[in-house]
């Protein structure tokens, strides 16, 4: 994949949605394109993990206690949030065909946040509004006495 087929995938991952294309531009070049055949595990159960995997073809069955939660396939991402916490992933991901993806791994991924604040900005104004979101929910209070 060319820097810009890359920019143009990872403008779709939720987490990168307030970069632009200079900012996309610079973790497009540590972006990495990797294969999973078909009954690969990208992630097992409770297992650390150190990557973003943006899904470009195919499908990965997202696994919880054996039982599938979700099928992700193309423009999906796993993995997302480990390239911030570095934590073990709740869930399994088992590839079900022939799947390529875009790959950042969290060490080299922090080393563009510390020499890019803007990136780091960007990340942080997403994570903001996805928890205003959650704060700003409507929520049904106790009954009023009449």
């Amino acid at each position: 994949m060319t820097i810009m087929e890359k920019v143009l995938a990872l403008h779709e991952v939720d987490l990168f949605s307030h970069m632009d294309t200079e900012e996309l531009s610079i973790l497009a070049a540590i972006a990495e394109e990797d294969q999973y055949d078909a009954g690969e595990q990208v992630f097992k159960e409770h297992e650390a993990t150190d990557s973003l995997n943006l899904i470009l073809s195919g499908k990965v069955r997202v696994l919880r206690g054996g039982q599938e939660i979700f099928v992700a396939g193309p423009s999906d991402t796993i993995g997302a949030l480990s390239l911030l916490d570095g934590q073990p992933w709740l869930f399994g991901a088992e590839v079900t065909e022939t799947t390529e993806v875009l790959r950042i791994d969290r060490s080299t991924f922090l080393d563009v946040m510390a020499d890019h604040t803007r990136i780091t900005e960007s990340i942080l104004r997403t994570l903001v509004e996805k928890i205003r979101r959650l704060v700003d929910t409507p929520v049904s209070g106790p009954p009023q006495d009449s």
